[in-house]
């Protein structure tokens, strides 16, 4: 028995169990080899190196593309067919193109839409407004303008060819009245006349530019000669009635007096002294009565008694013919006598030739089938 009593007591404890000493865990055993990759095919490289090359810009483009909007892009593309440059140049310089574009744009407006382009100078607040709508309002007021110039065209011809071709005819009357009476035999005064008319055919050519309104800028042969050709209805058609009521010598006489009346207007107008401007309007007015002649005739022979086709057909040729001869020589006439043609050489007489006879025959055409269903329906109602 020990002295210590803590010591009988550890010795009297159980003895702790004994714990085996864990097996040691076997190494595992060397992975197999991987297999040896198949040898690649000569052509499927070929073909991946295709691919990469197509994907290549793709992938530039499309990195390219995440740094713009596509608002942007679009405007680039614009400019760039506007200006005939790379869009890339575009891009770095976009601010000083948008201006040049702006610029571009005033420009256009003032042409092709006048009465928009001064509703927005007025205001600011104006041009801010209608910003992104240029292309319709241009569009919509094209629209007014070629209706306004459809419906003017009529009463323009009736004011600028006869009234104002009556009124020249009078002014040179009484100017060669005046002049007759000056070797001391009283005579009225002329020349007061001769002032009225000249200021009475200047007003009415005023009217008739009011009438036809502002010509557009842009505006083709094909549009030009659809507007002249209905001029010409609206001039001649006191020369058709009258022509109608007389047989055809009374229509052919007022057309060749109120063409040369007009001419000796012109010529007066823009200095020639009476005996010149006289010469000139009675070749003028010559001119106009021979080459009129045979359609006229004919016209007014087949009213009634032809189909509108069967006097298209027959009235277009000649009046064609006729009126190409009538521009020649007239045209001529005016280069050789008006001082407005003093610079323009024979040359350039000449090489106006193709274009003018291009414009006759349209405008003869449109001018033909205008003018010809107009008499045909008056003449079936006269028959009636």
């Amino acid at each position: 028995m020990s002295l210590n009593p803590a010591d009988d007591a550890l010795e009297q404890l159980p003895a702790p169990p004994q714990v085996s000493a864990p097996a040691p865990t076997p190494a595992p055993a060397p992975a197999a080899p991987a297999p040896a990759a198949p040898a690649r095919d000569v052509y499927d490289e070929i073909l991946d190196q295709r691919t990469r090359a197509k994907e290549a810009p793709l992938r530039q483009a499309i990195s390219d593309g995440t740094k713009t909007t596509p608002d942007r892009a679009a405007q680039t593309r614009t400019w760039a067919q506007q200006f005939g440059l790379p869009q890339s140049v575009i891009d770095r310089h976009y601010d000083d193109f948008a201006k040049q574009a702006k610029m571009a744009e005033a420009s256009r407006l003032v042409t092709e839409a006048p009465h928009l382009a001064e509703w927005m100078a007025a205001d600011p607040g104006n041009a801010a407004v209608v910003a992104d709508d240029h292309p319709p309002l241009t569009g919509i007021e094209s629209a007014l303008a070629i209706g306004r110039r459809l419906a003017g065209s009529l009463p323009a011809g009736l004011m600028g060819q006869f009234s104002a071709g009556v009124w020249g005819a009078v002014r040179a009357g009484a100017e060669a009245l005046d002049k007759a009476g000056a070797s001391g035999v009283r005579t009225p005064d002329f020349k007061a006349v001769a002032q009225f008319a000249g200021e009475t055919a200047r007003e009415a050519e005023g009217e008739a530019t009011l009438l036809r309104g502002p010509k557009p800028a842009n505006e083709g042969w094909v549009a030009s000669g659809i507007y002249s050709g209905l001029e010409s209805v609206g001039g001649n058609v006191p020369s058709l009635i009258l022509g109608m009521l007389t047989g055809g010598a009374g229509g052919l006489a007022l057309m060749g007096a109120t063409t040369g009346g007009q001419s000796y207007q012109t010529a007066r107008e823009q200095g020639l002294d009476p005996g010149i401007s006289t010469l000139h309007g009675a070749l003028q007015g010559i001119v106009e009565v021979a080459t009129e002649a045979i359609p006229f005739h004919r016209l007014l022979g087949d009213i009634g008694k032809k189909t509108f086709v069967q006097l298209v057909k027959r009235q277009i040729l000649p009046e064609i013919a006729g009126e190409e001869i009538a521009t020649f020589f007239q045209d001529l006439n005016e280069w050789a006598f008006l001082p407005e043609n003093k610079n323009k050489t024979a040359g350039d007489y000449l090489r106006a030739r193709p274009s003018a006879a291009a414009s006759i025959s349209w405008t003869c055409t449109f001018n033909t089938r205008s003018r010809t269903p107009r008499i045909s329906t008056r003449s079936t109602a006269q028959n009636s």
